[in-house]
């Protein structure tokens, strides 16, 4: 079973262009701060709304400069300010756009407080763009499970049973399955093994950002 180009999980901090079709990366900052830990045992799924940039503009996140450009709006991310980019041999999606800004912020790395600031070469391609206004109505790309577990959206191929797509990669423990289900609290998810052929087991969502 291929899950992302070549197998391998999602939650890579880059991946090389030659490899592997793309990858996701992790959120860092929410409302201009830091994401607080998890709270294992709450009982109330928080949805977040991410942005790495304060009201303002400026940046929240510790990055380093790269130069490169944006090819089409984020496959982890419907939102309209989330683009899939590449520098030298990587891709990194998604990296976001903030109006006050020329340049794009895609976050990195299982520590959430740090990722790269594209100078990008050119022009967004506005054409390929998303076009959905950012929302926490919108599925979640990135996930904190109750048991601290943290899971990121595939961007690249992926399996399915029924209508249920393995849809996210944890960096610990089993993946995940479908989308969240949002009809009481806390949000849960199927969570099964890569080779699982029926989804029987659903656990509980700390964290959903959006």
């Amino acid at each position: 079973m291929s899950l992302t180009g070549d197998g391998a999980p999602a939650y890579a901090r880059s991946v090389r262009l030659s490899r592997v079709a793309g990858t996701v990366v992790l959120v860092t900052a929410i409302a201009g701060l830091l994401p607080a830990a998890s709270s294992p045992g709450g009982t109330t799924t928080s949805a977040r709304l991410y942005t790495p940039y304060s009201p303002s503009g400026r940046i929240v996140i510790r990055t380093s400069t790269r130069r490169g450009s944006c090819f089409s709006g984020s496959l982890a991310t419907a939102r309209r300010d989330a683009w899939r980019c590449s520098y030298g041999n990587y891709i990194v999606d998604p990296c976001f756009k903030s109006a006050a800004r020329r340049d794009v912020v895609c976050p990195l790395g299982p520590s959430l407080r740090s990722g790269i600031r594209l100078a990008l070469t050119r022009g967004l391609p506005r054409r390929y763009g998303n076009h959905r206004t950012p929302s926490t109505r919108l599925q979640p790309w990135a996930l904190r499970l109750t048991d601290g577990a943290y899971c990121q959206y595939i961007t690249g191929a992926s399996s399915a049973i029924g209508s249920n797509r393995l849809n996210y990669f944890c960096r610990r423990g089993d993946p995940l399955w479908g989308s969240p289900r949002r009809s009481s609290q806390p949000w849960t998810i199927f969570r099964e093994p890569s080779t699982a052929k029926r989804l029987r087991r659903r656990v509980p969502i700390s964290i959903a950002w959006s």
